[in-house]
């Protein structure tokens, strides 16, 4: 293959030069493409895939609606001499997941404003390297605008990244409270409006090993409802955390981040109902 001149490295460089994280790539000339195992495909994708049976290794390849940058601003925009790598991950068409992917319910996914208002999401599971040559003059345009805009994907980032894992026995003591934010969520209920008013819930406890474990959620809202029972809600919420195992104590409580401490939010975890660490298998 040939190297490539200075002449080309400014090229690329010049054009990249106003990209940064976020920003989308649509074009039917760039695929997703991954790497699978012709004798035992996983995904549908794989299956539906040409390949030699055996022990072999196939390379394949989707169309998607579009990709969202990954990589972070200051190495999409430093010179591919340095830097020749981007990050994408694709665009899916999701739109009964765009409200729970912006409040973070959703880690395998993230919240983009300008692919929400096409009913579409980013797909964190599936991510694809690529030199920055092959995005140069492919149909491109800024993704987020806004302080904020960045911020919340940012956060979406971080989320799938540094995900708490969980014990098993937490995960079976809160299944009963999981169904019921599930159940509950998005209903024109006393219950459903309180939970509707949540940011997020997270979780301390400090420390997750002991023989026994006290567990405190903090219910992150946002606001309160037209007629709001926080208190109600909270205690009835706690009771749906089995007590019976190592965790013997549950409070709940109903707070903003200003009041919450700085301390309060760094050493309690986000609760992801939707993506709770899965128990290990038994057999």
């Amino acid at each position: 293959m040939p190297i490539p001149s200075d002449a080309d490295f400014d090229r690329i460089d010049k054009q990249l030069e106003t990209w940064q994280q976020g920003d989308i790539i649509r074009s039917a000339d760039l695929p997703f493409a991954f790497v699978a195992s012709a004798a035992t495909p996983l995904s549908s994708a794989a299956q539906q895939t040409d390949a030699i049976t055996g022990d072999l290794l196939v390379l394949v390849e989707t169309v998607e609606v579009g990709f969202v940058i990954l990589t972070q601003t200051c190495d999409v925009v430093r010179s591919c001499r340095d830097r020749p790598f981007l990050e994408l991950a694709p665009l899916v068409a999701a739109p009964t997941l765009i409200e729970e992917t912006r409040r973070l319910k959703r880690a395998s996914f993230a919240y983009h404003p300008a692919a929400a208002r096409q009913g579409q999401v980013v797909d964190l599971d599936r991510t694809m390297t690529v030199e920055k040559a092959v995005v140069v003059g492919l149909n491109y345009e800024q993704g987020l605008s806004t302080t904020t805009e960045i911020l919340i994907f940012q956060q979406a980032l971080a989320a799938k990244r540094a995900r708490f894992a969980f014990p098993d026995d937490f995960v079976a003591a809160c299944s009963r409270f999981s169904k019921r934010v599930k159940d509950k969520a998005g209903r024109q209920s006393p219950e459903g409006q309180h939970l509707d008013a949540l940011d997020e819930i997270r979780v301390f406890a400090s420390d997750w090993s002991a023989p026994t474990v006290s567990l405190n959620f903090w219910l992150v809202k946002r606001g309160d409802p037209a007629t709001a029972d926080w208190l109600r809600w909270t205690a009835e919420w706690s009771k749906l955390v089995d007590a019976s195992g190592r965790f013997t104590a549950v409070t709940m409580q109903a707070a903003t981040l200003d009041d919450m401490t700085a301390r309060d939010h760094v050493e309690s975890h986000h609760l992801d109902f939707d993506q709770l660490s899965v128990p290990a298998r038994t057999n």
